[in-house]
């Protein structure tokens, strides 16, 4: 899986990916901090997707992005259209951080 070792070079996102054992699956879980440069982390998240999908592999995609799927804004906008363009399938329909004065789906 060296072709996705330089996506963490840049420190935009913590990334962490297996290559499952069936060899067709990677598991890849991602951490973008709510203070990186979001618009730096797209390019990375489509290259990702793209060298996972040019291998022929299936990608399962987990982990914090840090942006909250249930509030309109540009940059969700711009996720899901990343997301879109490679068909990926959501799984998760609840919140995902729940307190005491709101509930976010992260």
């Amino acid at each position: 899986m060296e072709y996705l070792q330089e996506l963490g070079k840049e420190k935009v996102f913590e990334i962490s990916t297996i290559q499952m054992p069936d060899k067709n699956t990677i598991l890849t879980c991602i951490y973008r901090s709510p203070d990186s440069d979001f618009y730096g982390f797209l390019p990375k998240l489509e290259l990702l997707i793209g060298k996972v999908s040019s291998k022929g592999k299936r990608l399962i995609l987990c982990g914090d992005l840090n942006i909250n799927f249930l509030q309109y804004s540009g940059k969700l906008l711009d996720l899901q259209n990343v997301l879109l363009m490679n068909n990926p399938i959501n799984i998760i329909k609840s919140h995902t951080r729940i307190t005491y004065h709101s509930v976010s789906l992260t």
